[in-house]
């Protein structure tokens, strides 16, 4: 299928493929941002997700999928600091879909090669994880560590 003599047309086929792909991803929201947060590119599966459209988060800060008490702290300016020390960021906390409703949820963090912003690929994990059964009761940070406690269990990441 490759025709290694053009090597315009296998880039172009490449891009052509990997659209495919995240825009076939419906379980996992996929999206970028710059580097001060703001959306540069959302997938289907984001919009399931979170519940706003790709017109509505390009251009718009990706920190509104944040809960209030973590946007208050900083967590989004936070996660976004820790790819460039550790390469990525892995996070286990709530988010908040647009009507405001919280679920928990699975994410990873990366830089984009570009160095122009960063890559979020992130799953609903409430109906798969038993520790997000129960209602949100808030979360703390010691150190580098991130805990979280939902109905009676707490669970955590490094930061």
């Amino acid at each position: 299928m490759s025709n290694h003599n053009d090597p315009a047309r296998d880039a172009a086929g490449r891009d052509e493929l990997l659209a495919l792909i995240i825009d076939s991803s419906a379980d996992f929201a996929i999206y970028t941002t710059d580097l001060s947060g703001t959306a540069t590119s959302w997938n289907i599966g984001a919009a399931r997700l979170f519940g706003y459209t790709e017109s509505e988060m390009v251009g718009c800060s990706g920190d509104v999928i944040f809960t209030p008490e973590d946007q208050a702290t900083g967590m989004p300016a936070n996660e976004r600091q820790r790819p460039r020390v550790d390469g990525r960021a892995l996070d286990e906390r709530w988010h908040q879909r647009r009507e405001g409703r919280r679920f928990g949820a699975s994410g990873l963090l990366m830089p984009l090669r570009s160095e122009a912003g960063y890559v979020k690929i992130a799953r609903d994990r409430t109906e798969h994880d038993g520790h997000y059964s129960g209602s949100y009761s808030g979360s703390s940070h010691r150190g580098g560590y991130y805990t979280s406690r939902v109905g009676g269990y707490s669970y955590g990441s490094h930061r």
